[in-house]
């Protein structure tokens, strides 16, 4: 019987897996739909995807309506902000802080892009790519941790 519990825990660890796969493939829809829910955001693409590092990234473009840009770079600090609460929530711990945003970018008419040292300009900077930047470098701009 000593090693029904190590079975047991192998097939928890499996289940909790096949969770987190779950929630991973659901993660860009749902940031998807957080996102258009800002005022002033005309259209959201944003897709899971892989580094060459294994980090798991949040990439794409947010289309804000405003074509000044103090007024965008508030709609695209908004739009970050659903990012960021989205994968600060509960169910996504431990992982969902550690997802790279940093290549999330916000486009103006004007054909203007914006990203996330827009908004923190005292994120991780040299040697640390855009989309390694993850949602916990912004918690504490939006009052997470």
């Amino acid at each position: 019987m000593a090693g029904t519990g190590r079975t047991w825990g192998l097939l928890q660890g499996l289940v909790q897996g096949v969770r987190t796969s779950a929630m991973r493939a659901q993660l860009a829809e749902r940031a998807r739909r957080a996102v258009g829910e800002v005022d002033g955001v005309r259209s959201v693409q944003l897709v899971l995807t892989r580094t060459g590092s294994f980090r798991t990234t949040l990439q794409g473009e947010i289309a804000l309506e405003a074509t000044e840009r103090a007024e965008a770079l508030c709609v695209y600090d908004a739009a970050m902000g659903a990012v960021v609460s989205l994968l600060h929530e509960a169910e996504l711990a431990p992982w969902g802080p550690e997802v790279g945003i940093g290549a999330i970018r916000g486009l103006l008419p004007t054909g203007d892009v914006l990203t996330g040292k827009d908004i923190a300009p005292r994120l991780p900077g040299r040697g640390v790519p855009l989309p390694e930047i993850t949602a916990s470098a912004f918690a504490s701009r939006y009052g997470l941790h």
